[in-house]
């Protein structure tokens, strides 16, 4: 590996594919991509070091360096998608109360007040602007 493959962090910017490296490896879709790609080459090379026939020292110390740096770059991919998950779930939750929200504020401009607050109370629902929906029984 050479020098110009080091990141800022001077960890080694692990090669995934040719020409594709784990900094490349942005997206969810990326992660992904990575991961299989990642998978492939450990159990490849984990098979040729069972397969090793015990004569190239040298080729056997490369390849368990390989198999490191490859089981490395796994656990950063699966972090990355672990996180990149985790705020897509938050970007859905937001997306979904904000459309909760657009639904009853629309709802309750189209139904008398008196209707809605009855809803509220039937459903067992407790909402924030509860206090102004009260209305006199």
């Amino acid at each position: 590996m050479s020098n110009d493959t080091f990141t800022a962090r001077d960890r080694p910017d692990i090669r995934i594919d040719d020409g594709w490296y784990l900094s490349d490896v942005e997206t969810l879709d990326d992660c992904l991509d990575a991961e299989e790609h990642l998978e492939i080459a450990i159990v490849g090379i984990e098979t040729q070091i069972e397969e090793f026939d015990g004569l190239d020292h040298d080729w056997l110390k490369k390849a368990k360096q390989a198999l490191r740096f490859k089981m490395a770059a796994l656990k950063v991919v699966r972090r990355r998608k672990a996180v990149l998950q985790q705020e897509a779930k938050q970007e859905r939750r937001a997306h979904s109360r904000n459309r909760d929200s657009l639904l009853v504020d629309y709802i309750v401009t189209q139904v008398a007040p008196e209707t809605f607050a009855r809803w509220v109370r039937e459903s067992g629902c407790r909402m924030p602007e509860q206090e102004d929906l009260r209305v006199a029984a």
